[in-house]
């Protein structure tokens, strides 16, 4: 009897450590920091942001002038000659063009006025460079909070299994208890039967615990690109002081979600600046120089030549492709501005589900640490009344499930309080690496 008292009071100082919780700041901080190194998918990310910056230069290239080398050879024939006959001199011809003709130059054009169309271009590179840029923040931002979620499972469910190892110990002494009370006729087989089952029950629990333990520290790993099974001490509680309970909750400008359908809104503008400057003219510079043969009157001689010229290009008729092109993109706006629309309405959604769930389960913490006292204080009482031949076995066993349960729900109920907490800030936008 004194044994279950003890194992009792046990299970009781277990419940207390787990009030002194160790803060978790640098492990899981460590953690985010390593995996955002590590992970592929934010490496892609980081990687089609590149890309775009580099379309951006080449957009801005274009008002850039455009500078070229050229050398070439034609062999003619026919040759391009006229003969005559000049009397007292005999025949006599002129050739208008040398057989083989040789040219080395260079070529110069520039735009000198596009009415906004490569403005207009250099626009959108820049937008959606601003996009792939909040890609890679939306990527990051979601992994860290993937990895803080995965991180407080794995809290969750070690401290869940301490509770269950706790309770296989206290029901494995009863059971030993039990079958001594039946050897001296204390007791009957049915309540050793009713222990037994519930010692299985017990055992049961705790390998699914393990089960999902073992996933969740695979899970991570992936994340974090290495064995993160000693990273993570067994005492971590729930606390983080990169999550904050903002002062205004409603506030969601920061949603990277909202941020990226906004942006997308921008490109969809800009493709409209861009249709409609395709319906306008150009005006371009052009010029050339170098050396040839073929001039007159010396045609095999090679001369230095030169030329400037100004051109204007404007669109007539293009079948309405413009102004197709033009209305495919107002669509386009349209779609993604019912895009954002859905996206605010969603956010909104998921902001007041979260904020209701916090405050129910910190409700519930409330109620559980006022169940897990009494809890505490009516296995004491069924400990003495057991000693003093008052209740059977059976009773204290309930005394001790009520325990557990107990317990268990207070550390259910602080995890879903992380849970909520985390999704809380993640709506909002709060930076936690």
């Amino acid at each position: 009897m004194k044994s279950i008292s003890v194992l009792a009071l046990a299970l009781l100082t277990s419940s207390l450590a787990f009030a002194q919780q160790q803060p978790n700041d640098e492990v899981l901080n460590g953690l985010i920091r390593q995996s955002i190194q590590y992970y592929p998918q934010l490496k892609q990310q980081q990687q089609a942001l590149s890309l775009s910056e580099s379309r951006t230069q080449m957009a801005e290239a274009a008002r850039k002038p455009s500078v070229s080398g050229d050398a070439s050879y034609q062999y003619i024939w026919p040759l391009q000659r006229v003969t005559f006959e000049i009397p007292g001199l005999g025949s006599n011809a002129i050739q208008f063009a040398p057989r083989n003709n040789y040219n080395v130059g260079v070529s110069v054009s520039q735009t000198v006025y596009d009415w906004g169309k490569d403005a207009a271009n250099i626009d959108k590179a820049r937008t959606e460079s601003l996009l792939s840029q909040q890609n890679v923040e939306l990527a990051t931002h979601q992994l860290a909070y993937q990895v803080a979620q995965v991180y407080f499972s794995i809290v969750y469910l070690q401290k869940a299994i301490t509770v269950q190892r706790a309770q296989e110990s206290l029901v494995g002494e009863t059971a030993k208890v039990i079958e001594n009370r039946i050897k001296s006729g204390d007791e009957i087989d049915y309540n050793l039967v009713a222990t037994n089952v519930r010692y299985k029950n017990v055992r049961t629990r705790i390998v699914d615990l393990q089960t999902q333990l073992d996933r969740q520290f695979i899970l991570l790993s992936s994340l974090v690109g290495k064995d993160v099974r000693s990273t993570v001490n067994a005492e971590a509680g729930f606390s983080w002081s990169s999550l904050v309970t903002p002062q205004d909750s409603s506030n969601v400008n920061n949603n990277w979600d909202l941020r990226l359908a906004k942006t997308r809104e921008l490109v969809a503008e800009k493709d409209i600046q861009i249709a409609k400057a395709a319906k306008l003219p150009t005006f371009s510079f052009n010029g050339s120089t170098g050396f040839r043969n073929g001039f007159q009157p010396e045609i095999q001689e090679f001369r230095f030549n030169g030329g400037l010229g100004f051109r204007l290009s404007a669109p007539i008729y293009a079948g309405g492709r413009h102004q197709i092109q033009e209305d495919i993109a107002r669509k386009n706006l349209q779609l993604s501005q019912y895009g954002t629309e859905t996206a605010s309405v969603q956010i909104r959604t998921q902001l007041e589900q979260a904020q209701s769930e916090l405050r129910s389960t910190t409700e519930k913490l409330r109620l559980s640490e006022t169940q897990l006292q009494e809890a505490q204080y009516g296995l004491q009482l069924a400990n003495v009344r057991f000693q003093n031949g008052v209740i059977t076995q059976l009773e204290i066993q309930s005394a001790q499930t009520a325990l557990e349960e107990a317990e268990f729900q207070r550390i259910q109920y602080q995890y879903q309080q992380a849970l909520a907490r985390l999704e809380l800030n993640r709506l909002i936008g709060t930076k936690i690496w």
